[in-house]
C-alpha cells in the first residue's frame, strides 16, 4: 500500500480538534486515506476521481490508477504539505481539502 501523507515523515505532526484543542491522529499512522476519512472528505474526493475518470471510458484499472488516481493524490498531498504547519485543526484541513477538490472539479478534464 502506498502512503501519501505519512505523519512520521512530517516531523510527527498531528491534528487538533477545533472545539477543545485535543490532538488526534497517531504520528506514523496517518496517511492520506486516514486524513480523508477523519475529515469526512473521502466521498468528495471520490466524486472528483469519478469526474476525472469519465473521459477515460474503456481504460483499464492500471491506466486509471496511473493516469488519474496517483497524480491527483500526489497533488493533494503536496497541497496539504504546503498549507499545513505544526498541529493543524481538523476543520482547517477539511477546508483545505474541500477547496482543493472543488478547484480540481472546476478545471477542464483531459490532457
Amino acid at each position: 500500500m502506498r502512503t501519501y501523507f505519512g505523519w512520521q515523515t512530517c516531523e510527527g505532526r498531528m491534528m487538533k480538534e477545533e472545539a477543545d484543542g485535543r490532538e488526534w491522529g497517531v504520528p506514523g499512522a496517518m496517511n492520506l486515506e486516514t486524513i480523508l476519512i477523519l475529515t469526512g472528505e473521502m466521498d468528495h474526493l471520490a466524486d472528483l476521481l469519478r469526474h476525472r475518470a469519465k473521459d477515460m471510458e474503456g481504460a483499464g484499472a492500471g491506466e486509471m490508477v496511473r493516469d488519474v488516481v496517483h497524480p491527483l493524490l500526489d497533488e493533494l498531498e503536496a497541497e496539504l504539505r504546503a498549507r499545513t504547519t505544526g498541529i493543524t485543526g481538523k476543520d482547517e484541513i477539511r477546508g483545505i481539502i474541500a477547496a482543493w477538490i472543488d478547484r480540481k472539479v472546476a478545471e477542464p478534464c483531459g490532457p
